[in-house]
């Protein structure tokens, strides 16, 4: 008797697997048929020197529903850019993240093609999303020199080029990871399944962000970004002015290898700092 009941256990199991097995396959492939929800943009390739990048030679569309719809297109190098041909007169080399990439606009409304048609100057835009001050640092380094730059000008974001910028580390073979986040990188197919359950928590988590209004940085935030913001506008504009390219890379490392750059330093300074650093930045808009 025992092990009849055993055996029906594991038949019904094995079923109970088959069945769910079959569900969502059937799922899958209905949602294959009807292509819902579309593939997600994610145009990044894992890449030795700053763990990811965006995909060299991608075409795809940039798209969030009731927002934006554009078209967004790689070089052979992997920028948002035309293709960099051989330096006449002046070049300047943009870094940064999605701000300075142009998410949700289409190439020519991005601030490097506007730059580059006000002044007249060649502007080799180099930004991908998701970069932080590492990202641009270890770019720099491998990838800079070649782009033969008059000026360098660095998009900096006071979120998570701080926030998250000491969550990546350097592995022994010298490739950049983190122990935190997987690599953004594109998948060869996109499973509709996952792809519709990642958009719902997106969409949970945007409702709640609503929800919550305003967002408020940690007590110490302001004074951490106030104080990074100077360190890096002291520090790398002399370098940037003079085409110093060794200097430049050793001033952002400064930076990017501060322990605990723009990371919540507990109650150190407290709200008595967040209060006045604050009270500067408000201040400083007057």
């Amino acid at each position: 008797m025992g092990s009849d009941a055993a055996k029906n256990r594991v038949f019904a199991a094995i079923s109970l697997s088959l069945a769910a097995a079959l569900a969502l396959g059937l799922a899958e492939a209905t949602l294959e048929a009807i292509d819902f929800p579309p593939d997600a943009f994610s145009p990044w390739v894992r890449r030795h020197d700053t763990g990811f990048g965006y995909a060299p030679s991608f075409h795809t569309r940039m798209r969030r529903p009731g927002e934006y719809d554009v078209a967004f297109d790689t070089n052979s190098n992997g920028f948002r850019d035309d293709e960099i041909g051989p330096k006449h007169g002046v070049r300047i080399v943009l870094l940064g993240d999605s701000f300075a990439s142009g998410y949700g606009v289409e190439r020519s409304q991005t601030f490097a093609d506007l730059l580059e048609a006000k002044l007249g100057v060649d502007v080799v835009n180099t930004a991908v999303g998701g970069y932080e001050i590492i990202h641009q640092v270890r770019f720099f380094e491998s990838r800079g020199g070649a782009l033969q730059a008059d000026l360098v000008l660095y998009a900096l974001y006071l979120g998570n080029d701080l926030s998250r910028n000491n969550e990546w580390e350097t592995a022994a073979d010298g490739t950049l990871t983190s122990p935190k986040h997987s690599f953004p990188v594109r998948a060869a197919h996109a499973i509709k399944l996952q792809t519709l359950y990642r958009q719902v928590r997106y969409a949970a988590r945007m409702q709640e962000e609503k929800a919550r209004g305003e967002w408020e940085p940690w007590p110490d935030y302001l004074l951490s970004a106030e104080r990074e913001s100077d360190i890096i506008k002291r520090s790398t504009s002399y370098y940037m002015l003079h085409n110093d390219r060794e200097g430049l890379y050793h001033a952002m490392s400064t930076v990017a290898s501060e322990p605990g750059v723009g990371i919540p330093r507990g109650k150190r300074s407290g709200r008595a700092a967040y209060a006045a650093a604050r009270t500067r930045a408000r201040a400083a808009r007057r």
